[in-house]
Parts: C-alpha cells; structure tokens; sequence
C-alpha cells in the first residue's frame, strides 16, 4: 500500500513540475516587449524622418517666396555661394542645406519647356524687370539608413525690379 502512495505521490509531483512549467510567466513579458520594441521604435524613427523632410521642404520653399517678395542683393548681382548662405541661415537643417543645396536662376524666357533636373550649374541673374525662375533642391538627413534619402524641392517665379 505505501509502495502504492508513494509511487503516486511521485506521479503528482511530476504532474505539477511539468504543468508549473508550463504556467509560469516570468517572461512572458520580456518577450512580448521584445517583439514590439523593434516595430515601434521604427515608427518612431520614420515619424521623425517623415516630419524633418516636411520641415525641410516647408523652410527652404519660405525662404525663396520670401526672396521673390525682396530680391537679397546676393541674388540680384548672381553671387551664388553668398546667396546659399543666406538661404541656408533660414532653414532648420542649416549645415545639411550648405552640404547638398543646388541652386539655379535663369530667365523664364531660357527655361526649357520639358522636364529637367536641378543640377545648380546655371545662375544667370538676368538683367531689370527679367521674370526669372529660381529653384533649388536639398537632401534632408537621412534618419534610418535603411530608407533612400529624401530630396526637397522648390522653385519659385518672380520679376527681377528695377534699381
């Protein structure tokens, strides 16, 4: 009979060994903020990319209606690298701006009708009352290297005035 209790006895404690493994949740909750610690901080990181570039676009794009508005003496005498300057200071990535700005001004007259890209070769500040085309393009800091980097572009029309 004791042979019987005792061999019992041991079949329930392997039961509740076996069942106690099982039951335990000491980590389940590492593991589950280990699975979505890696999606959320990407979220994060793409919400932070997302507006930079929204930023960046929304500076640069002020900063030139706001030369249209009033011609910066850098830009009326076609001095390209004081005029970048100028229009990096007013941007919020100032020192990405310097490093990847492309600048181009020509008169409207000169523009070609099809599609061409901003290469900033071609600063030709024209000469009184010229309607001239002023565009530009920038990178934006790229924040998850895994993502290709964003290029913002402006572009703004405006009539050179009269001195």
């Amino acid at each position: 009979m004791r042979s019987r209790l005792r061999a019992r006895a041991a079949s329930t404690r392997a039961d509740r060994r076996s069942g106690s493994i099982l039951r335990q949740t000491g980590g389940a909750t590492s593991v589950e903020f280990s699975l979505l610690c890696l999606p959320f901080i990407l979220i994060l990181l793409s919400i932070l990319q997302y507006f930079s570039f929204h930023v960046m676009r929304s500076t640069l794009s002020d900063a030139l209606y706001q030369s249209a508005a009033s011609p910066e003496t850098a830009l009326l005498l076609g001095q390209k690298e004081a005029y970048k300057n100028i229009l990096c200071a007013q941007t919020i990535f100032s020192q990405t701006c310097l490093d990847t700005l492309k600048l181009e001004m020509q008169p409207l007259a000169n523009v070609p009708t099809s599609a061409t890209p901003i290469t900033g070769t071609i600063f030709d500040p024209g000469s009184t009352n010229d309607v001239l085309l002023l565009r530009s393009s920038s990178s934006v800091i790229n924040i998850l290297p895994m993502f290709p980097t964003l290029t913002v572009k402006a572009s703004v029309v405006f009539r050179r005035p009269t001195p």
